[in-house]
């Protein structure tokens, strides 16, 4: 039942994935994930969170460019770890 998993169309097909890992954010409106389980696409702020950026944020107001800005993104998380690393006393 792909009903139970993330859901995502591709030009080379249908992306089927586990619950524990979520597929890559495009501008594509049609290439969006799909929460399966709740027969929607992902909203901007689900978007923004699989990058782990604060709910502070302001994303822009449509989805095609908000999805355009988090497709472009990185984790924050990753970048904070990264950069504890790099610049360390």
């Amino acid at each position: 039942n792909i009903w139970k998993y993330i859901i995502q169309f591709r030009g080379s097909g249908i992306r089927i994935k586990r619950t524990d890992f979520f597929p890559s954010l495009v501008t594509v409106r049609t290439q969006m994930p799909i929460i399966g389980w709740k027969k929607r696409y992902i909203s901007r702020r689900e978007g923004a969170r699989t990058q782990s950026i604060p709910d502070n944020i302001i994303l822009p107001a449509t989805l095609p460019a908000a999805f355009k800005a988090l497709g472009n993104s990185v984790n924050t998380e990753i970048v904070y770890a990264i950069a504890k690393e790099l610049i360390k006393d």
